[in-house]
């Protein structure tokens, strides 16, 4: 899969994949669900992380503000993944499409965010990165299905 997409990184995506013991027997389809169901824990994960960030670490303005706008964008991700995996079931592959490429815009927004003032570092550049690989690896199977 990483042939296909220059930006899934192949020892992510087998590593990725193998933390799920129904990668070993699925077929392709399969791993679509998995990936699917692998970001939206993810994005769970990144959520948690972002509150204890609000909460614990900041007192930067810009660096809330930011971390807020994440907030939104991870928690709008998560019920766009589920209607993804959803979809995935259901051989609905444009859709899963859609609703990915929409999660990991999200991502992407978040990274960007932290970059429209100088000075500033994204504590979240590995999360969403993670996701935005998770989402690829959806893309990739969709492509080959």
């Amino acid at each position: 899969m990483a042939q296909i997409d220059p930006q899934l990184g192949y020892d992510f995506c087998v590593t990725s994949l193998e933390t799920d013991s129904r990668s070993y027997t699925t077929d392709l389809q399969g791993l679509g669900v998995i990936s699917v169901e692998l970001a939206i824990t993810r994005a769970s994960i990144t959520i948690s992380y972002i509150k204890d960030l609000m909460k614990n670490t900041t007192s930067d303005p810009f660096i809330k503000e930011r971390l807020r706008s994440c907030l939104d964008q991870y928690s709008n991700a998560i019920p766009t993944l589920e209607n993804s995996s959803m979809a995935f079931k259901s051989k609905r592959y444009e859709d899963v499409n859609i609703w990915v490429s929409a999660a990991m815009d999200g991502a992407t927004t978040c990274e960007d965010g932290f970059n429209e003032e100088e000075g500033h570092v994204s504590p979240l550049t590995k999360e969403n990165g993670e996701l935005f690989q998770l989402g690829a690896i959806a893309l990739a199977v969709t492509h080959l299905l």
